[in-house]
C-alpha cells in the first residue's frame, strides 16, 4: 500500500475489478490532502497557471523573489514569466557593484534598473590593549565584536544613492579599550552597525576573563538583520607560570587569538581581516613582558545586486 501512478491506479479500477480496502488507500495516498501538515513530495514538476496567495505587498513578493535569484533563476529553474497581478515580472539581474575602499561613496543605477538588493556589512571593533604586567601576573585583552549585516530589497530604487563602507575600528594603545568600528549603510535604507572594540587586559589579578566587544547591530532589512558575533575573552589564570590567552576577534574574519605561558612574552592583537567586518584580536603580555596593543578590526562592505 504506496502511492502509485496515474497509470498504475486506473489498473486498479477497470471493468470487472473488485474494489478492496488496499486499492482505496492506495488511492487515497497518491492524492495531495488539502488538511494533512505534513511534506508532500511530487516526483514530477509541478505547473501552477496561476497563484493566489494573499495580499502582499510588491515589495514582499520581490523579496522573496529576490532570494531565490541566485540560486533558482540562474540555473533556469523559472522557464516562463513571473506574474504579479497579470503582469510580468521580468526582474533580471544587470550588475553587481563591490563597494570595499573605507569611505563614502555613490551608486548609480544601471541603465534600464529598477530595483536593487544591497547587502551592507559594518566594521569589526578593534581588540583591547594590555599594560607591561606588574608583579607575578599576565595580562590579556578581549577581542574586537563583529560588525552588523543588513540587506534589503528596494523596488524603485533611486538613480543615485549614496553609501559609505565603515572602518574598522582602531587600537586604543596598549592599555585602552579598542575603538569601535565603523556603520556602513546603503542610503538612509540599510544600515550595518560597527562592532564594539574589546576591553583592556588587567593587570592586577592573577585570574581574569576580560570582555570582548559586542557585535554590531543591523536595521533596515527585509532579507536579513544580522547582529555581529561577540568578541572573545581574553583569559589569564593564576599560579606561578601565570597562563595568557588573547581574546579572538569575533566573526570569520576576526584576528586569531594567542596564548603564552612563559614569562617575558608579549604580543600584539591580530588585526582582523580587511572587507569582512571581523574584529581584532585582544593583546597580550605575559610576565615581566612589555605592553602590546590590540589589533585592528577588518573593515566592512557594501554590495549592491541591481535588477531590471
Amino acid at each position: 500500500m504506496a502511492a502509485k501512478s496515474r497509470a498504475n491506479l486506473k489498473a486498479l479500477f477497470e471493468d470487472g475489478d473488485t474494489i478492496t480496502e488496499d486499492t482505496m488507500i492506495d488511492l487515497i495516498d497518491s492524492a495531495v490532502n488539502l488538511v494533512d501538515t505534513t511534506a508532500q513530495a511530487f516526483s514530477s514538476g509541478l505547473e501552477l497557471p496561476s497563484l493566489k496567495v494573499g495580499t502582499v505587498s510588491a515589495e514582499d513578493v520581490y523579496t522573496n523573489r529576490a532570494i531565490v535569484s541566485a540560486t533558482l533563476c540562474a540555473q533556469n529553474v523559472f522557464t516562463s514569466a513571473f506574474t504579479i497581478n497579470g503582469a510580468p515580472d521580468t526582474h533580471v539581474l544587470l550588475e553587481v557593484t563591490s563597494f570595499t575602499s573605507v569611505g563614502t561613496h555613490t551608486w548609480t543605477r544601471s541603465v534600464g534598473g529598477t530595483t536593487a538588493r544591497p547587502i551592507v556589512k559594518g566594521g569589526g571593533g578593534a581588540g583591547g590593549g594590555v599594560a607591561a604586567p606588574s608583579g607575578n601576573k599576565s595580562s590579556a585583552g578581549g577581542g574586537g565584536g563583529e560588525g552588523g549585516e543588513s540587506e534589503r530589497f528596494i523596488i524603485n530604487v533611486a538613480a543615485t544613492v549614496t553609501v559609505k563602507v565603515g572602518a574598522g575600528g582602531n587600537p586604543a594603545g596598549n592599555s585602552g579599550t579598542g575603538g569601535a568600528g565603523g556603520d556602513s549603510f546603503f542610503g538612509t535604507l540599510v544600515s550595518g552597525h560597527g562592532g564594539g572594540g574589546g576591553v583592556a587586559g588587567s593587570n592586577d589579578a592573577d585570574s581574569i576573563a576580560t570582555l570582548g566587544g559586542d557585535g554590531g547591530t543591523a536595521s533596515g532589512g527585509n532579507i536579513k538583520n544580522l547582529g555581529g558575533v561577540v568578541g572573545g575573552k581574553g583569559i589569564v589564570t593564576g599560579g606561578s607560570l601565570s597562563r595568557a590567552s588573547s581574546g579572538d576577534g569575533g566573526g570569520k574574519g576576526g584576528g586569531r587569538s594567542q596564548s603564552f605561558t612563559l614569562a617575558g612574552n608579549s604580543q600584539v592583537g591580530d588585526d582582523g581581516t580587511a572587507n569582512t567586518g571581523g574584529g581584532g584580536a585582544g593583546g597580550l603580555a605575559t610576565i615581566s613582558a612589555v605592553a602590546a596593543s590590540g589589533g585592528r578590526g577588518g573593515s566592512g562592505y557594501v554590495i549592491v545586486y541591481t535588477y531590471t
